[in-house]
């Protein structure tokens, strides 16, 4: 799907207000589903509010985190599961300050939409050619029903091993696996009283074998405006979700 044009020049709060009647209107769906209404993803994909935090030039609209904080507030308002997916897809981003500009490219470009676990319950097995054989399962994939990249943290253990590799620092060596939507199984746990329109389910994977570009290479932020912004937008989301909530 290509990346709408208009992104680079988009008033993410305006469009989150220009939304609020349609997304207050599909509420009562998103809830029975227990998914946000397919169209209504699109609308929002198109108005790039899955992509605010995203650097712009790896797709997104590098929003401010008070801007991007403002339009949480406003889609809870309407709707408190279709805000709690939208957070958490901005998110996410935060890798993107940490990864090498092929990778971003690759998992949020043409629009896409990721949703993940960072727990490290996985289990990557490393190959000799940089890739890994990964297994493993995650709780609370929010956007589980729309997303078109899920990832899991994964421990990192030797063929056959029974015990996690340790770095130089002593710790146990982690790593973020990338999957495409075949690659995964999601499981229907989501039964719940509160946000039960976000699609928060399971997923798992048996023995997927990944190359090394699906595995996320962090290092140094290359992107440090992004970089900063990601430990304060995930208080201040919440915060701002709670706001748009008590609306």
């Amino acid at each position: 799907m290509p990346a709408p044009t208009f992104w680079a020049a988009a008033d993410p709060l305006a469009a989150a207000r220009t939304l609020a009647p349609e997304i207050r209107a599909a509420a009562d769906e998103t809830e029975a589903q227990r998914q946000i209404p397919k169209a209504l993803v699109e609308r929002l994909r198109d108005a790039g509010l899955f992509h605010m935090t995203l650097p712009k030039d790896v797709g997104g609209l590098e929003c401010d985190p008070v801007t991007a904080a403002r339009v949480v507030e406003e889609i809870a308002a309407a709707d408190g599961s279709t805000a709690w997916v939208v957070m958490l897809a901005n998110q996410t981003t935060f890798f993107a300050a940490y990864l090498p500009p092929e990778q971003c490219r690759l998992f949020w470009g043409n629009g896409a939409i990721n949703c993940g676990v960072a727990r490290p319950i996985g289990r990557a097995v490393p190959a000799s050619d940089g890739g890994y054989t990964v297994s493993g399962r995650w709780p609370f994939a929010s956007g589980s029903s729309h997303a078109d990249w899920f990832m899991g943290e994964c421990l990192v253990y030797p063929d056959g091993g029974s015990e996690p590799l340790k770095g130089d620092d002593g710790n146990p060596v982690v790593k973020d696996a990338i999957f495409t939507r075949d690659e995964v199984t999601v499981l229907d746990t989501w039964y719940t009283t509160g946000l039960r329109g976000t699609a928060s389910h399971d997923f798992s994977v048996e023995d997927v074998r990944l190359p090394a570009e699906r595995i996320l290479q962090m290092g140094g932020a290359h992107h440090p405006w992004v970089g900063f912004k990601g430990g304060p937008l995930f208080v201040m989301n919440h915060g701002s979700h709670a706001l748009g909530l008590a609306r």
